[in-house]
C-alpha cells in the first residue's frame, strides 16, 4: 500500500482572524474539519499538525491528529512559506525511519476538502 504522510500546517498566529485555527466553523475548531478530511482518507496515515502553539496542538491532539514535535519559531512567521514548514514536518519523520510515498499539505483555512477514497 502506498504511504501517504499528511502535514497539517498551523500556526498560532495571524495577521487577520485571531486565533483563526481554533475559532469555530460549523460546531468545531477550524482545524478539525482537516483532521476529519485526512482521517477519512484510506490511503493517509493519521494526520500530523506542525505547529508552534501549544493551543493548537492541544486542539489538534482532542480530534485525532499526532503532533510529534514543536514547530521551530523561525518557521512560523508570516514570511516564512508554508512549504518549509511541510519540508521540516517531512524531514523529521524521514529522521525517524520513516520515508512516505507522499506527503500532503492540507491547509486549515480550506475546511471543506473531501477525501477521495
Amino acid at each position: 500500500m502506498t504511504d501517504v504522510l499528511t502535514v497539517i500546517p498551523a500556526r498560532g498566529g495571524s495577521k487577520s482572524v485571531h486565533r483563526k485555527n481554533i475559532q469555530n466553523l460549523g460546531g468545531k475548531p477550524l482545524i478539525a474539519h482537516q483532521i476529519a478530511a485526512s482521517q477519512s482518507a484510506v490511503t493517509v496515515r493519521e494526520p500530523v499538525v506542525s505547529t508552534e502553539d501549544q493551543e493548537v496542538a492541544a486542539v489538534s491532539k482532542k480530534y485525532g491528529a499526532v503532533v510529534p514535535f514543536e514547530r521551530p519559531s523561525s518557521l512560523a512567521q508570516d514570511d516564512v512559506p508554508i512549504i518549509a514548514a511541510v519540508q521540516h514536518c517531512a524531514e523529521y519523520f524521514s529522521n525517524q525511519g520513516s520515508r512516505p510515498d507522499y506527503v500532503v499539505c492540507l491547509q486549515p483555512t480550506s475546511p471543506f476538502t473531501k477525501p477521495q477514497t
